[in-house]
């Protein structure tokens, strides 16, 4: 993923399935991948590739420290136009008051979305939880 040669979308969406599962089988929780069937072949920008998957490493670390999950999801949708990638944990949320931490993880993933001209929202899920969603048009494939 850190090869500065550009990449394909279906190798990095297999590595980022990969990641989830590496971290979170070991403790007992449930993986569920949403990716689309088949893989898209699609080549992706080399800045691209590296952002999207430091800010999905991010948020995988952040559920797994924090929340306390024993569920989580990776759901990739594409359109003619857009793409949406979601990491959906169902523990305890986010909590109020000032980061955990050093702080910048969130700031992080911030600037990485805008590296690539994405969108990141973080939201509470209904029932506790957090989803971290990345998404943009296609052109941010290209970055």
């Amino acid at each position: 993923v850190n090869d500065p040669v550009d990449g394909d979308l279906a190798t990095l969406l297999i590595r980022m399935k990969e990641h989830v599962r590496d971290l979170f089988e070991p403790v007992g929780a449930t993986c569920g991948f949403d990716l689309p069937v088949p893989l898209p072949e699609r080549r992706v920008g080399d800045r691209f590739k590296r952002n999207l998957f430091l800010l999905f490493k991010e948020a995988s670390h952040n559920a797994l420290k924090y929340s306390n999950t024993d569920r989580i999801e990776l759901l990739i949708r594409m359109d003619d136009t857009t793409f949406t990638c979601a990491l959906i944990d169902h523990g305890a949320g986010r909590k109020e008051g000032p980061p955990i931490g050093g702080g910048h993880g969130l700031a992080n993933m911030r600037d990485r979305a805008a590296e690539i001209n994405a969108q990141l929202v973080i939201t509470d899920t209904a029932g506790g939880g957090t989803t971290v969603s990345v998404s943009g048009p296609l052109t941010c494939f290209d970055h």
